[in-house]
């Protein structure tokens, strides 16, 4: 056993010692942040259907605060997170841009515009124009299958078997819900 002792202390004081020095970590510029991997474009669709919804269910409920703030929110949503998001396979950036740009210069201020002026009849007619534009990008982007309805307060996406774009497939009740809206 005494033999193995000196063995044992060298091996105990190399361990302690470090290996050598660490790699020096560049210096980071403190007007850069860090790359952080770009977020998955379902996610934030995701996060932006529900607010769109919600915006719409807070009109009809009278909540205009609430309207106004996810509408906020969508439009932060489209300018920080999908400006970095990785886009399918069938969109491209010219498509995605266009439709971007009118939906945060034109679309989505408007909708804002009418949430804060209270105004039910304008909302409506803006959260249209803004469904027709979420629509129009899907299709162009190969996913026209998941709907975004133009009346405020319905779910998203439209789960029915029938299509806005197109009411022959509609149900009846779907079609009698269309002539109502």
């Amino acid at each position: 056993m005494t033999r193995w002792l000196p063995l044992f202390s060298l091996l105990t004081t190399l361990a302690g010692c470090p290996q050598g020095a660490a790699p020096a970590k560049p210096a980071a510029d403190e007007n850069t942040a860090p790359s952080a991997p770009p977020p998955r474009i379902g996610a934030v669709m995701l996060e932006t259907a529900h607010r769109f919804e919600l915006a719409g269910r807070a009109q009809r409920a009278g909540r205009w605060e609430l309207a106004t703030y996810e509408v906020g929110e969508i439009a932060e949503l489209f300018d920080v997170d999908m400006a970095r998001a990785l886009l399918p396979g069938a969109c491209n950036d010219d498509v995605s841009e266009a439709m971007f740009a009118r939906l945060l210069d034109d679309e989505l201020p408007a909708l804002k515009q009418a949430a804060e002026a209270r105004d039910a009849a304008l909302f409506d007619q803006r959260f249209r124009l803004a469904s027709v534009s979420c629509n129009t990008c899907h299709a162009a982007c190969a996913v026209g299958f998941i709907e975004v309805p133009d009346t405020p307060g319905q779910s998203i996406p439209r789960l029915g078997p029938g299509s806005a774009a197109n009411p022959a497939t509609s149900t009846p009740s779907e079609s009698a819900d269309a002539a109502t809206d």
